[in-house]
């Protein structure tokens, strides 16, 4: 495989260091993780075009909803009227159809099929006249629908799709109602995984060819093309719990639309991957209460909470025949406490003696967190920020944004060091990166983490440390006080110690920003744990 070397420098910023999307060969585009929403490779994704086909991808949610809500059912049969014929009709001449008769009495469950399946346009009449009484009964549902969406680039003028001044869509909209068809109505979505449907003896083969494809688990989604819209294709498909949505809007041909598709589907899985860090009913923080029956109230989650993350980041590849020694860089940006807490906790628990280390630049939302060796009467004025509990070492301490925290996950036997050592080698980068800054720092004897000294000798603390060891392997780690508010650490005893005075590098050194710091204290962590200092680069699993 192609690999991209990339200059290491001072200045490099890891966020920048998610690999480009392929160029791909559409006039808009979109890639969405179904889970939690997050969009990772967009182009002109807004832009209003022409639906072509997609628009049945409405019908069919419409036509789903009224299964589900019992409105109508699959074995209902349905009379097929004379605006939902080809013949006598030039609207629907050489478009595609389900070759219905008048009078034919056809089943929901075959028209949907002849809809999903054969795209057919005279089976979108025959079930819009059932469901709705007529067609602009139907586009009226459609739009609604649209609406309830949040689909802000979307309208409809017809049942099928075929080209009507003042109907438009956006790729990001088709992503949107993609995922909606997947939630809402997955009875009705299951049926998008078809490959074959014969009606009146006519055998037809689902437009979808990414069906076919063996290194991709596609079950959908449309298909669509008129001149005006070009060719279009929403697809979406499925790697272990993680599902891509994928929207190609205005490509050449169909086998353009669909290998562009597959590009996208591709790139998303290889270097992106969908987490589950909090379950609906979990408890992941809890608060004080006054004059109330309890002491304390337990904090969760109605619905569960996705995370999408890079997969593949910096690399850093150490030559070894005993066990693969790579180190991942994961640049997480600013991220609730408990899940990630939890996503450490996981890691820790499931990785194998070949697991390679990792560690996560993160900032969190502003929150408490005390240690397993914490005391309540260290928590003076917790206001609103939350407190969570922890299994780290250490007292209670504070996080918010602004403020680097460097979570390390290392096999500590393989890496043959101890936890004092390991502690003394997270300090000594922490010191080492400040002195980057012109900021000179030190430890202090029984008190982990770095300080910066006053001029009258008081010890000022820039950096704690806490960790865990779990299975013979570490994680946790250290946050470094770079540009942050640091008065809530007046509303407690910062580690344990009443009157601990803390401070930041912008106090020092006007410039300093996370991801300012970001590359030098990556860069110092290579050195101080003997990973090897080499250039990154691009690595797929």
């Amino acid at each position: 495989m192609h690999l991209t070397t990339l200059a290491y420098s001072d200045s490099i910023l890891l966020s920048n260091l998610i690999p480009v999307p392929p160029e791909i060969k559409a006039v808009s585009y979109i890639l969405m993780d179904y889970n939690s929403g997050k969009i990772l490779a967009e182009k002109n994704a807004d832009e209003r075009r022409m639906p072509a086909s997609l628009t049945k991808m409405m019908t069919s949610y419409v036509i789903g909803q009224a299964i589900k809500s019992e409105k109508i059912g699959v074995n209902d049969i349905v009379t097929v009227g004379k605006d939902a014929v080809s013949t006598g009709n030039p609207e629907f001449k050489g478009s595609s159809l389900m070759f219905l008769k008048p009078g034919d009495q056809v089943s929901v469950a075959q028209l949907t099929r002849g809809i999903t399946l054969q795209s057919g346009n005279d089976a979108c009449v025959a079930m819009a006249n059932y469901v709705a009484g007529s067609q602009d009964s139907f586009v009226h549902l459609m739009n609604a629908y649209a609406q309830e969406m949040g689909l802000k680039n979307t309208h409809f003028k017809n049942v099928h799709g075929l080209d009507s001044e003042g109907q438009y869509t956006s790729a990001r909209d088709m992503a949107l109602m993609g995922r909606a068809l997947i939630h809402d109505v997955p009875d009705e979505y299951a049926i998008y995984k078809e490959k074959e449907f014969t009606f009146n003896q006519i055998r037809q083969l689902n437009r979808n060819g990414l069906l076919w494809d063996k290194s991709l688990n596609v079950d959908g989604i449309k298909t669509g093309h008129t001149n005006a819209a070009g060719y279009n294709l929403v697809a979406s498909a499925t790697q272990g719990p993680m599902r891509l949505i994928s929207v190609v809007l205005g490509g050449r041909t169909f086998k353009e639309r669909e290998a562009e598709s597959k590009k996208l589907l591709s790139w998303g899985f290889r270097f992106f991957e969908t987490v589950e860090p909090l379950k609906a009913g979990d408890v992941f923080a809890s608060r004080p209460v006054w004059f109330g029956d309890v002491n304390t109230a337990q904090l969760g989650v109605d619905k569960n909470i996705y995370l999408t993350l890079p997969k593949m980041t910096i690399i850093l590849n150490n030559k070894s025949t005993v066990y693969p020694k790579n180190l991942v860089v994961r640049d997480l940006g600013l991220q609730p406490y408990y899940p990630i807490y939890e996503a450490m906790r996981d890691f820790t628990d499931q990785r194998s003696s070949s697991t390679p280390d990792e560690i996560w630049l993160v900032e969190h939302p502003p929150v408490f967190t005390q240690g397993q060796a914490g005391k309540a009467e260290h928590l003076l004025n917790p206001g609103n920020i939350p407190v969570i509990q922890s299994d780290r070492g250490g007292q209670i301490t504070y996080h918010g944004p602004g403020q680097q925290i460097l979570y390390v996950m290392i096999n500590l036997k393989r890496k043959q060091i101890g936890v004092r050592e390991l502690v003394t080698k997270l300090e000594n980068t922490v010191i080492k990166t400040l002195e980057h800054f012109g900021i000179i720092a030190q430890t202090q004897p029984r008190a982990p983490g770095v300080y910066v000294m006053k001029e009258d000798g008081t010890p000022q603390k820039i950096c704690s440390v806490g960790l865990r060891i779990r299975k013979g392997c570490a994680f946790h780690g250290c946050a470094l006080n770079v540009s942050m508010d640091l008065s809530p650490f007046l509303f407690i005893n910062p580690c344990g110690y009443a009157g601990m005075k803390m401070i930041q590098m912008r106090d020092l050194n006007e410039i300093c920003t996370p991801k300012s710091v970001q590359p030098i204290l990556v860069h110092q962590f290579v050195q101080a744990f003997s990973y090897p200092d080499l250039l990154p680069h691009w690595k797929s699993t």
